[in-house]
């Protein structure tokens, strides 16, 4: 790959790298009665020590893939120590269930896996909390294998709970949306209800140069959905979209929704939808090695100011 090449690769990908933060908490028993202990250093050590221990997995074994495959464990490529409470490491999401063409390999088959890694940064607060940073690209990642590796590395009476954090105040009065991207999954009887079969597409509402209309809408109607829950995210954008007659759509057909917006002279991504766990994701500024992945040893340090900066300092005695 040329010097350029790298360059433009780099180029496309920064933009595109974010985290998202979660918490797990130890409960005494399965969580009902809210009775909680803060985990100790022995805990976190046994973590660190039984996430270093997995070995890799036998993919030839259906049940190792099977587990892989529907995110109920991750591969553990390398788990790093900081200090007493901090450690930074490597997981591998899973992919499946498309075929596709590639130029080095030829056809992929729906069946198989792909894994592509992500880093993840885990911290022991003061308040018994472990905070976990999760690591995407673009729309690829996922804290759900992660967050199922994690809870399985604990072996006491109870339950761990995993919890995520929404960035509620992302936003302000010189904030413009630029377009508005939304994701959706058509069932029978729906956005397409012409066919038996389930159909995925995206309509983007775009922004146009002194379009005043827009910007009111979207500061009335968009802008105040971030921090809501999911399914109220999901029917007011249904609601908007069929006023808008773009298309017609159930809010359970709604599977993401993602804002370019201008602050602060940036343009940023804020995303109102996310995989499974709705958590905010803050972009990472960070270079991207000659593979199109975020280089390590920046994307520790980023993560970890997101960690400082944007969590913990809103949060006492941590």
């Amino acid at each position: 790959m040329s010097q350029h090449a790298r360059n433009s690769l780099a180029r496309a990908k920064r933009e595109t790298v974010s985290v998202s933060f979660h918490f797990l908490t130890k409960y005494l028993d399965d969580g009902d009665s809210g009775k909680s202990e803060k985990f100790t250093k022995s805990d976190f050590d046994r973590l660190i020590l039984f996430l270093q221990a997995k070995p890799k997995p036998n993919l030839n074994d259906q049940q190792t893939a099977d587990k892989i495959r529907f995110r109920n464990d991750v591969p553990i490529e390398s788990v790093i120590r900081q200090d007493s409470r901090t450690a930074f490491g490597l997981f591998k999401a899973s992919y499946w269930g498309h075929a596709y063409d590639n130029s080095a390999k030829g056809r992929i088959p729906a069946q198989s896996i792909s894994l592509r890694p992500f880093y993840f940064l885990l911290y022991l607060g003061e308040d018994g909390r472990i905070y976990v940073g999760s690591q995407y690209l673009g729309h690829f990642g996922g804290y759900t294998g992660l967050r199922n590796t994690l809870v399985a590395g604990f072996d006491f009476d109870g339950k761990v709970h995993s919890s995520s954090f929404r960035a509620t105040n992302v936003y302000n009065e010189e904030t413009i949306v630029k377009e508005i991207k939304v994701t959706y999954s058509s069932k029978p009887n729906s956005i397409a209800g012409r066919n038996a079969l389930s159909e995925t597409g995206m309509i983007s509402l775009r922004r146009k140069r002194g379009d005043t209309a827009f910007d009111e809408e979207s500061r009335k109607k968009i802008l105040p959905l971030i921090g809501l829950k999911p399914s109220k995210v999901r029917q007011e954008l249904a609601n908007i979209l069929n006023k808008s007659e773009v298309i017609s759509a159930d809010d359970q057909d709604i599977e993401d929704c993602v804002i370019l917006a201008q602050m602060d002279g940036r343009t940023k991504k804020i995303y109102l939808i996310n995989e499974g766990n709705f958590a905010s994701r803050f972009p990472l500024t960070v270079p991207i090695d000659q593979n199109g992945h975020p280089v390590a040893a920046e994307t520790k340090k980023a993560m970890i100011k997101v960690l400082r900066d944007e969590i913990l300092s809103n949060i006492s005695d941590v």
